[in-house]
């Protein structure tokens, strides 16, 4: 029986010390095994199933992250069944998974749909368990749960008071663990699929010395530090609350839902104008591109100014606000102060599709509503927890569109679009012309399919902006929320949270035949070998 200090899981490279070893080693390595040479091969025999292994992480995490609302259910005497059964059940389905499957050595673009498809549907399903314990249908819980994850952050049933407080702290997790899942889908995932997102982060970890190799450990490095970052930002703003006199709750509650632009309440709060300035501040870091925020944080590079993207979501947003100042206020320079903070805080809560509003914007004027919801499908910053369309997207199509009429008068030139000073692949501009005409024609047909059920134009489009773009709050019929609606347009509502969450592109990739064909193939294969 021979026995070895350490293994990399990854290469299956041995190592005979310890000294041989680096942080970086731990990280990247599946786990790294101290013991006898039994008791490495057993761990080798698990299978290879990529969609396995992700379905029991995503289940083991989520039932630790219901750690927190579970103790808050036993701080404020509530039912612990609420939450302490659905982590019961993570656990039970989870752990068995995580023992058997192991992710694949070599993953290819379908099976990255196909994981993320399971990474989403895992989060759905399990995370409309806690709503089921407290009474909620399925097809109402699911909502919630969808509305959570994608940080739609929208409301089936009209007050959310009646809820006990764990439910409502589960319900701000849900918005803040979606942000992170969004972060790292667009800026790790994306790529691999080539959804039209290119990040510079792909720059920094392509062409590195060591090869794939590196390119690994500096990928999952990052994965950290955007996570850490995330982090960081949240247990600022909830410090700052505090400082504020909020309880903890709300704090904490408030912070989840802000850094996400997930937009939920889990207590009612006035809206002051100090809060309104720290929501406004936080609301616009969450809707920034977060490899903006990781050079600054780990890098000491403060780049915000040299970033086209941003520039162009804090003019708009200065510009914008300035047009619902004068459209909501006859008399806008009387108390000049509020007027313009009320303003700037709904265009930054439209343009980060966060939906946070002080008052019912539906009694609003047509003028100021459109406003609101162009701000909502334009979005922010790509990289960001933010929904819509992204306002680098409009950049490379209106620097696309300046280059065709370039073109037609002198066709010989070669202009290349730019973006930061760096040349714009032709295939992300393909790529970002296809999604924003995909938006387009994606709202057309779904406002068209609630006519059909019946519903008026005004609530209708605004549902189908809504959701889509993930700012949430519809006008009309839907004003006061969607539990009006029958459970055939809840599901079609939960689908398009999704697709709006993956910018459809994406969503209508995962959905294509071909992508499950394959993993069906794979399943097939792996089993005959076994």
């Amino acid at each position: 029986m021979t026995k070895c200090n350490f293994v990399d899981c990854r290469s299956l490279r041995f190592y005979p010390n310890a000294n041989h070893l680096t942080v970086n080693d731990v990280v990247v390595s599946m786990g790294i095994i101290s013991g006898y040479a039994d008791g490495i091969a057993k761990y080798y025999r698990r299978k290879e199933g990529s969609l396995a292994f992700l379905c029991g992480g995503v289940l083991v995490a989520l039932a630790l992250t219901m750690i927190p609302s579970l103790l808050i259910a036993a701080f404020k005497g509530e039912s612990l069944l609420v939450m302490g059964a659905p982590m019961l059940v993570g656990f039970l389905l989870g752990t068995p998974l995580v023992m058997r499957y192991r992710l694949a050595t070599v993953i290819r673009p379908p099976d990255a749909l196909a994981m993320m498809a399971v990474l989403w549907i895992t989060c759905f399903v399990f995370g409309m368990l806690p709503f089921m314990m407290c009474g909620m249908t399925p097809i109402n819980a699911l909502f919630e749960s969808a509305s959570g994850f994608t940080t739609t952050g929208v409301d089936v049933f009209p007050d959310y008071t009646v809820f006990p407080d764990c439910i409502l702290f589960w319900r701000s997790t849900s918005a803040w663990l979606g942000g992170i899942m969004i972060i790292l889908i667009f800026m790790f995932l994306m790529p691999m699929v080539g959804g039209g997102t290119r990040t510079a982060l792909g720059n920094e970890t392509s062409g590195s010395s060591g090869g794939d190799y590196n390119r690994t450990m500096r990928l999952r490095d990052a994965a950290l530090q955007f996570i850490l970052v995330y982090v960081l930002l949240t247990f600022a703003m909830a410090l700052i609350l505090i400082c504020m006199a909020y309880t903890p709750f709300e704090a904490i509650t408030l912070a989840f839902c802000t850094l996400s632009t997930g937009g939920f309440m889990a207590s009612s709060v006035d809206f002051t104008p100090a809060l309104k300035i720290v929501i406004l501040i936080f609301m616009f870091l969450g809707a920034t591109n977060f490899y903006l925020h990781y050079r600054a944080v780990f890098q000491r590079d403060i780049s915000y100014g040299k970033s086209e993207e941003f520039m162009g979501v804090l003019v708009w947003c200065i510009v914008m606000s300035f047009v619902l100042f004068f459209l909501l206020n006859p008399d806008p320079f009387n108390d000049v102060f509020n007027n313009y903070l009320d303003s700037l805080f709904m265009t930054v809560s439209a343009s980060s599709t966060t939906g946070y509003s002080f008052e019912a914007f539906g009694s609003w004027h047509y003028a100021a509503m459109i406003v609101l919801y162009l701000l909502a499908l334009v979005g922010a910053s790509s990289g960001s927890t933010a929904g819509g369309i992204k306002i680098s997207r409009l950049i490379i199509a209106a620097k696309a569109l300046k280059r065709s009429f370039e073109q037609v008068i002198r066709p010989n030139t070669v202009n290349p679009v730019r973006m930061d000073g760096n040349n714009v692949p032709d295939d992300v501009v393909k790529n970002t012309l296809m999604v924003i005409m995909l938006f387009g024609l994606t709202i057309i047909g779904f406002s068209l399919l609630f006519m059909l059920f019946g519903y008026s134009g005004e609530g209708s489009i605004s549902c189908s902006i809504a959701l889509l773009s993930n700012f949430g709050t519809a006008v009309g019929e839907f004003a006061v929320g969607y539990d009006s609606a029958s459970n055939i347009v809840k599901l079609i509502m939960i689908l398009m949270m999704w697709f709006g969450r993956l910018e459809i592109l994406v969503a209508m990739a995962i959905l294509s035949p071909r992508v499950w064909k394959e993993q069906y193939l794979n399943f097939r294969k792996n089993r005959h070998s076994d």
